[in-house]
């Protein structure tokens, strides 16, 4: 489809300049141009980088009070018990344990302030194909 749409400009632009289609129009036309085709020497370049790259597909993730219901549920308990009788301490496993907690909490709030971070890249082809480019210039 895209082919025929360019094969009219091309028509109607040869029309309307009135060009002979010889082999060396017909190539100046066709050819494809690359980097390495321009003389870069001491000229500053714009360049347009298309990188539509595929992703894997976002999935929102639950909300932090589901997640971590048990864990919220257990501290609301302690702080109960901890007002109606004496303080009990907590042994080094439990300390350990709520420590690890929330670390993980603090770890999945980070993830949802930056959700873009979730999503991994399928294919890197043409970062890697960008980047050569950008060496080259």
């Amino acid at each position: 489809m895209i082919e025929k749409e360019i094969a009219i400009v091309r028509t109607k632009w040869l029309m309307d300049n009135h060009k002979i289609m010889n082999e060396e129009t017909f190539d100046c036309l066709n050819r494809k141009v690359s980097v390495l085709d321009i003389d870069l020497a001491e000229t500053e370049v714009i360049l347009r980088v298309d990188v539509d790259i595929p992703m894997q597909p976002f999935v929102p993730m639950l909300p932090i009070e589901e997640e971590f219901r048990a864990f919220f549920e257990a501290q609301a308990e302690a702080t109960k018990e901890s007002q109606k009788s004496k303080k009990k301490k907590k042994n080094k496993k439990q300390l350990e344990e709520e420590q690890e907690q929330l670390a993980l909490l603090e770890q999945a709030k980070k993830l949802r302030s930056e959700p873009w971070k979730q999503r991994q890249i399928l294919d890197h082809k043409l970062i890697k194909r960008t980047t050569t480019v950008l060496k080259y210039l």
